[in-house]
């Protein structure tokens, strides 16, 4: 299922989802991985004990 089709209108509920984002798109599942590879290799030694959202910015915009 296609969850952009369970909305009434699935373009203008894409379109406000993407609008929400600063790169003005969804991330890709590749892009989660690209960070995880890196904390997991050798480039990244001392990274240890934080987060680090992987949202394209939106935390950076809409934070409480």
């Amino acid at each position: 299922m296609d969850y952009w089709n369970t909305f009434p209108d699935p373009a203008a509920e894409r379109q406000r989802t993407y609008d929400l984002h600063p790169p003005r798109r969804i991330g890709k599942p590749e892009e989660v991985a690209m960070t995880a590879v890196f904390l997991a290799s050798d480039e990244a030694p001392f990274i240890n004990a934080t987060s680090i959202a992987i949202d394209g910015g939106r935390s950076v915009l809409y934070h409480e």
